[in-house]
């Protein structure tokens, strides 16, 4: 470029090329971080909600001791959804004659999804 002349060189486009690639790679990877945190959340409330349902469920009906947390037994699992395996354990209460323990969990199925695993304790009278 002579002396007295407007504009960029070549060199000068190729840098800001190289520093606006760089920033918009920055944005990319921090908009996936985001998905992927979003979606992990909203299982996680989902997986809440089943394991608070199914202890609003127990407090209607007749509460028996039995269940497992790691086995399938019937009358104490629910594999009807699609996405989760919903396991709990009754035992009587340590506080107050005819308390009981509860204990539900809700495993994810698909082991290779990120997915929290919740667990809920309580004592229902």
């Amino acid at each position: 470029m002579k002396c007295g002349e407007k504009g960029l060189t070549l060199i000068e486009c190729l840098v800001a090329m190289v520093v606006t690639m760089v920033g918009l790679l920055a944005v990319f990877q921090l908009v996936a971080l985001s998905v992927q945190t979003e979606s992990f959340a909203y299982r996680s409330i989902e997986a809440n909600n089943l394991a608070v349902n199914k202890i609003e469920e127990l407090k209607l009906g007749t509460l028996t001791n039995g269940g497992s947390l790691t086995n399938n037994v019937s009358g104490y699992s629910d594999t009807t959804n699609t996405n989760y395996l919903v396991r709990w354990q009754i035992s009587n209460g340590t506080v107050g004659v005819g308390t009981k323990y509860v204990v539900v969990q809700v495993t994810p199925k698909n082991a290779g999804v990120k997915q929290a695993e919740v667990k809920l304790e309580t004592l229902i009278r």
